[in-house]
C-alpha cells in the first residue's frame, strides 16, 4: 500500500538525516556521483514490477538523471514532499507530488461518470507517486553504501497474445491514451520498447513474495495461490495457512475472487492498521509542511514521552547517539513543552528560538561534554527548515531582551511569551 510505503521510506529517510548526515552527503557529493545514485534508484524501482516500469512515462519531469543530479536540493525537497504528518502510524491519505502536465489532465476528467475512465487515471497517480518513493528509497541506500531495498512482488496472471486480443483490458487502453496525451507517440513508444525489454528479464528472474508477511520465495520452494482470485486472472501468493488466514481478516476477503472496481478498490485502500504509538501532536497547522527531522524528533518523543525533547549527541559510545532530555522546574518545564508543542504544530520560530535556548542554557548548566553548541544549533534549524544564521540572529534578538533581566537564565524562566 501506497500510504504505508510512504510512512516506512519516510521513517528511513528521518532517522539518517538526523543520525547518518544523509543531506550533507548528498549534497557534497560531485554531480556524477549523484548521478550515478539516481541512476541505481531509477534502474532499482524499475525493475521491481511491469507496471511500475511503465509508470516512467508519467515521471518524465521528476525522474530525469540530470534534474536529480545537477540540482541537489531537489532529491532532498522529494523525500520531504512524500513525508506524512506524522510517522506514529500509517496516514489515511498518500502525499502526492504535483506534476502540472498530469494536473491538467487530472483536472480536465474530473468530473467524468465513467468508472474505467476514473480507475485509470487514478492509477496513473498512484502508479507515479509509488514509483517516486521506490526511486526515492533506493538512492537513500545507494547514498549510504546500504543493501538496496528488495520488495517482494505481487503478480498478475498475464494473459496471451490472443486473449488480449479477444478481450482488451479498457484500463490498460485507457492508461496509454492518458500517457500519449501528456507525451506524445515518439517518446510513449521510446519508453514502451524498453519495458517490454525489461519485462522479459524480470520474467526469467521473478520472484514471489508473500501477500502477507512479504517473505521471499527460496529456491524450489512454490508458495500456494488463492484459488477463487487466480481465476479471475490476479496471482495472490502466500507462503503459509497462517497468513492466508490472518491476511484475509484484514483486507483479502473484500477482493477474494472478485474484479476491482472502483468502489472496492478505494475501500481497500483505506485500511489502515491502528497505530501502535499514537505521536499525541495535531496535526501540523495550514500550511506548515513538517521536515523529515521535525517528523524524527516527533516518533522520538512518542516514544519516550516522559522526556522534553530528544538531542542528538555529538561524542557518545555504544550507539547511544540520542540524549534525552527532562526538566526538573516545574514552570519551566509546563512553558518548555508549550512552546516546543507550538513550534511543532506551527513552526512559530519565536518558539523555537526559545526552546533552543533553553537547551543550551541546560546544557551549559550541567557542564555536559557530549553536546555542542554549534551542533544542537543546527538540529534545530533542520527541524524546523529555519537557516542557521537564522536561528542564531533569532538567539541574538533573546539575549537582547535578556538583558534587561537580573540573573542569567534563559528568557522562559521570566515568563511564558506565547
Amino acid at each position: 500500500m501506497l500510504c504505508g510505503l510512504q510512512r516506512i521510506v519516510s521513517l528511513e529517510a528521518a532517522y539518517f538525516l538526523s543520525h547518518q548526515d544523509l543531506a550533507n552527503k548528498w549534497l557534497s557529493a560531485s554531480v556524477s556521483d549523484r548521478e550515478k545514485h539516481a541512476l541505481i534508484g531509477i534502474a532499482g524501482a524499475c525493475a521491481i514490477s511491469p507496471n511500475l516500469n511503465q509508470a516512467r512515462l508519467s515521471c518524465a519531469q521528476e525522474l530525469r538523471v540530470s534534474h536529480l543530479s545537477s540540482n541537489g536540493q531537489v532529491f532532498l525537497d522529494l523525500l520531504h514532499a512524500i513525508a506524512p504528518q506524522d510517522l506514529s502510524g500509517i496516514p489515511s491519505e498518500p502525499q502526492y507530488i504535483n506534476n502540472d502536465e498530469w494536473d491538467r489532465v487530472q483536472n480536465a476528467h474530473r468530473d467524468d461518470n465513467d468508472e474505467v475512465q476514473k480507475v485509470a487515471l487514478g492509477s496513473i497517480l498512484v502508479l507515479r507517486t509509488k514509483l517516486i518513493t521506490h526511486v526515492l528509497q533506493f538512492i537513500v541506500h545507494s547514498v549510504l553504501d546500504m543493501d538496496l531495498p528488495v520488495v517482494p512482488v505481487h503478480k498478475a496472471k498475464h494473459k496471451s497474445g490472443k486473449e488480449k486480443k479477444k478481450n482488451p483490458d479498457p484500463l490498460q487502453q485507457l492508461h496509454k491514451d492518458a500517457m500519449l496525451q501528456v507525451y506524445g507517440k515518439e517518446k510513449y513508444d521510446e519508453i514502451a520498447a524498453e519495458f517490454k525489454t525489461a519485462f522479459k528479464e524480470r520474467k526469467a528472474n521473478k520472484i514471489s513474495g508473500c501477500r502477507h508477511c512479504c517473505g521471499m520465495e527460496k529456491t524450489r520452494e512454490s508458495f500456494k495461490r488463492c484459488a477463487a482470485c487466480f481465476k479471475i486472472g490476479r496471482e495472490v501468493l502466500y507462503c503459509s495457512k497462517e497468513c492466508q488466514v490472518a491476511n484475509w481478516k484484514i483486507e483479502h476477503k473484500l477482493i477474494c475472487g472478485k474484479p476491482l472496481d472502483y468502489e472496492t478498490a478505494a475501500n481497500l485502500s483505506k485500511i489502515v492498521p491502528k497505530p501502535k504509538h499514537p505521536s499525541g501532536f495535531p496535526p501540523p497547522a495550514p500550511g506548515f509542511k513538517r521536515p523529515l527531522e521535525l517528523l524524527n524528533q516527533m516518533q522520538r518523543l512518542s516514544e519516550q514521552p516522559t522526556y522534553d525533547y530528544a538531542v542528538t549527541r555529538s561524542v557518545f559510545e555504544n550507539d547511544e547517539d540520542t540524549g534525552y532530555i527532562s526538566y526538573t522546574i516545574p514552570v519551566d518545564k509546563v512553558r518548555f513543552r508549550a512552546h516546543r508543542d507550538r513550534a511543532i504544530n506551527t513552526g512559530n520560530r519565536t518558539s523555537v528560538a526559545l526552546i533552543c535556548e533553553y537547551i543550551l542554557w541546560d546544557i551549559k548548566m550541567r557542564k555536559a561534554t557530549d553536546f555542542r553548541r554549534e551542533k544542537v544549533v543546527e538540529q534545530l534549524s533542520r527541524e524546523y527548515a529555519w537557516t542557521v544564521e537564522g536561528l542564531e540572529q533569532g538567539l541574538q534578538l533573546l539575549a537582547n531582551v535578556r538583558a534587561g533581566f537580573a540573573g542569567n537564565r534563559p528568557l522562559l524562566s521570566y515568563g511564558d511569551y506565547m
